[in-house]
């Protein structure tokens, strides 16, 4: 536990505790029947996690949305759309809109339909970040068609979009804590270097929910799992466990997606930059990919970057051979951006630490996928 840990203990526990309280009884509520959870027409597998930040949920949205539109079925990814512009409709043609794509530019829907499967509707901006991600991701074409993407604060009514539309199955991201919307299975996504955070409860720690919520999940993920002690071991839950790690792809040139030699990258002066909840995980990747780097620009979670600090960027970028983002804050750049040196992308993916793990993983979802 390092100083600041202890700063934010001593003097926000209170609130944790209290914070505790009202999670604890909101969860009883669900438990209970006072407050209602809705069923979806079709099956719903929740991504999501107990600690606030990062621990991978895209990654692992993006790897169980291709595992299941490889086994045949139609999937859709439900999102929150953290950060969006909540009151812009997309930027799709009404001529190239069907009847439920233009309700879904009407700016009172509750769900967006960012993409489905075949084509993307709207900017970053409009959809947030992560989802704008998956759906570049997951795109396919007419013959073969890839995810639909909703995006909505409502998961409800995202659901009945998603079914209205075709999907055979769902996936929730960043589902766990949202228990208004039925799932047929729960995984949960722990970061092996710190997987409850200080222990403590926000504001005091990252906790969302006390540790005692993993008895509602199915399966329990160790992302970065290379760093993850063999003896961990989750207290009263009869959840499944797996591994994972960060497997870092390909960087390529943010002006025509064309790869470098790594052999001249690795030599180059490299400088990062990034708004992503942990900043670490990117380094951390960076350097598995074999890049060493000189400065790391920070920015907070979901950023979307002004002028003057694209500005700021590009006179960094004068002490440097090139720079490097994440796909995540890529796709919020503006096309043909020029910060006066070459800017490359580094993509991320989920690997299983074991092959028949990953097997076994893949089964569960599948068996979860199923209509009951």
């Amino acid at each position: 536990m390092n100083f600041s840990d202890i700063i934010k203990i001593a003097f926000l526990w209170p609130v944790s505790l209290l914070y505790g309280l009202m999670m604890e009884l909101r969860a009883g509520a669900y438990r209970a029947g006072l407050f209602r959870s809705h069923k979806a027409a079709v099956p719903v597998i929740s991504i999501g996690n107990i600690v606030a930040g990062g621990t991978g949920k895209t990654p692992m949205a993006i790897y169980i949305a291709r595992m299941l539109m490889d086994n045949g079925l139609r999937t859709a990814i439900l999102s929150r759309g953290y950060k969006r512009k909540a009151e812009s409709s997309p930027s799709a043609s009404a001529s190239a809109c069907s009847a439920w794509q233009l309700r879904a530019r009407n700016q009172k829907s509750k769900s967006l339909v960012v993409s489905d499967g075949i084509s993307i509707f709207c900017k970053a901006d409009e959809s947030g970040d992560e989802p704008f991600l998956m759906a570049l991701r997951l795109l396919g074409t007419k013959g073969k068609p890839g995810a639909m993407i909703i995006v909505g604060k409502d998961r409800v009514a995202g659901a009945g979009k998603a079914a209205e539309m075709g999907a055979q199955v769902i996936v929730l991201d960043d589902g766990f804590q949202h228990l208004r919307l039925k799932r047929d299975l729960d995984i949960v996504l722990l970061d092996s270097q710190r997987p409850y955070d200080n222990g403590w409860l926000l504001p005091a720690g990252m906790l969302r929910e006390p540790v005692s919520a993993l008895r509602r999940a199915e399966a329990v993920v160790m992302t970065r799992g290379n760093n993850l002690n063999s003896e961990f071991k989750i207290q009263n839950s009869k959840a499944a466990m797996f591994k994972t790690r960060h497997k870092t792809g390909q960087p390529y040139r943010f002006a025509d997606r064309s790869t470098p030699s790594m052999e001249a990258l690795k030599s180059s002066r490299v400088i990062l930059f990034s708004g992503i909840a942990s900043p670490g995980s990117f380094e951390q990747s960076v350097r598995q990919a074999g890049i060493s780097f000189t400065a790391h620009l920070k920015y907070p979670d979901h950023h979307n970057y002004s002028r003057d600090q694209l500005k700021e960027i590009a006179g960094k970028a004068e002490e440097c051979d090139c720079l490097l983002t994440t796909e995540k804050d890529a796709v919020k750049l503006p096309p043909g951006l020029d910060l006066g040196k070459p800017l490359l992308v580094l993509p991320v993916e989920i690997g299983f630490m074991d092959e028949a793990q990953q097997q076994i993983f893949n089964q569960l979802v599948l068996d979860g996928a199923k209509l009951k």
